[in-house]
């Protein structure tokens, strides 16, 4: 259902979810997917009130943890930098660990165009919880954007656990372009292999589907790059 061009009905059937399902019952999964077919229909303010809706009423305990995340994403993909804000220092601002308050503020940094403001807020996080991908995710993505494809994979590297790269993630999508930078052979043919959302014409998509992940692409995505030569050459 939730494939075909219009939402509708499947974002119907969540929100009926959502208010039947306890918040002990992973009712966070449901606000997600709801907000997440919002934003693909557009409806990006209607997405970030009921991930907000969400993150009031699911207990910490329970993946409150998810929907902020969410909600700063997708605060970040859309540029509203008010919003960003509001998730920070207003009332919500409460519920965030100081690991998800330093990817706010990554975020915000990457909304000014401040890559490498943006790869320090990122890192610096990282003592607050040595655990935390999306600090790691976003230092990387950052180190790729301000061009340095070397300190992006780094960063990678410092990661406690090795990425377990699969089909249609995220990361996989960001480790591929920055071995492809890195012109590491090896690597690009492999990552490349493992991930659908990777192709020679890049992107593969209309900016709004674009992960909420990577929201804010400022020179990866503002035409379709065509792979060079050399670069083609590196993929199977």
């Amino acid at each position: 259902m939730a494939e075909a061009e219009h939402y509708d009905d499947a974002i119907a059937l969540l929100r009926e979810g959502i208010y039947w399902v306890p918040a002990d019952k992973n009712v966070f999964s449901l606000y997600q997917s709801c907000a997440e077919l919002l934003g693909r229909e557009g409806k990006t303010e209607e997405a970030i009130k009921l991930l907000r809706e969400g993150i009031a009423k699911v207990p910490a305990e329970f993946g409150r943890h998810k929907l902020i995340e969410g909600a700063l994403y997708l605060s970040a993909a859309a540029r509203r930098q008010n919003w960003l804000e509001d998730l920070l220092i207003g009332q919500i601002g409460t519920a965030l660990s100081a690991a998800q308050k330093a990817l706010g503020r990554s975020l915000l940094q990457q909304l000014t165009g401040d890559w490498e403001g943006a790869a320090t807020e990122a890192s610096s996080g990282i003592s607050t919880l040595l655990t935390y991908l999306p600090l790691y995710v976003q230092e990387a993505f950052c180190r790729l954007c301000a061009r340095q494809p070397d300190r992006a994979q780094t960063a990678l590297d410092r990661l406690p656990h090795a990425l377990e790269h699969r089909k249609g993630a995220p990361y996989t999508w960001l480790a591929c372009f920055i071995a492809l930078r890195r012109n590491d052979v090896d690597a690009v043919r492999q990552l490349y292999a493992s991930s659908s959302t990777v192709r020679r014409n890049w992107p593969p998509c209309r900016p709004r589907r674009i992960s909420f992940a990577f929201g804010i692409v400022p020179w990866l995505f503002r035409r379709r790059i065509r792979l060079t030569t050399t670069q083609r050459s590196l993929l199977p």
